[in-house]
């Protein structure tokens, strides 16, 4: 399984239109470092946790697509929008289903560099582990993990 900052480096579909739009560059500030009037965080979920960065938004989501086994339609430019194409229309079924009242994602630890959740490996004994998206050591358990 290849680290999400590997997908980075990743050759550009060359059929890519500069005038149809560019793709956000990910080079978002690190999580540890950005302030509370950079990001409200009286949205997120877990507003005691950053917020995760657009750039690893992007990249982790990318990553779940390389997991999957799907046909490319013939329209497609490409496989990677092609993926992309497969990937929104499961976004539209599983938004389509009815609400999920105990909907929250996993959240022992978080990268303080691009604000990824994570699973704590309590083996590893670490004060800080080494993270899946950004690939930096620098995941940290998150304290009291008993209250949102």
């Amino acid at each position: 399984h290849r680290p999400i900052a590997e997908l980075k480096n990743m050759t550009p579909c060359r059929s890519l239109r500069l005038d149809a739009g560019t793709p956000p560059s990910g080079d978002d500030p690190p999580a540890s470092s950005r302030t509370s009037e950079t990001i409200s965080t009286k949205s997120l979920l877990v507003q005691r946790c950053s917020r995760t960065t657009k750039g690893a938004e992007d990249l982790s989501l990318l990553a779940c697509l390389l997991t999957w086994n799907v046909a490319v339609r013939s329209s497609s430019c490409c496989a990677y929008h092609g993926y992309l194409d497969e990937g929104l229309r499961s976004l539209s079924r599983l938004r389509s289903r009815r609400c999920l009242r105990t909907f929250c994602p996993s959240w022992e630890a978080q990268c303080d560099h691009c604000g990824l959740f994570a699973l704590w490996d309590d083996d590893l004994g670490q004060a800080a582990q080494k993270c899946g998206g950004c690939n930096l050591t620098s995941v940290k358990r998150i304290k009291n993990l008993s209250r949102l």
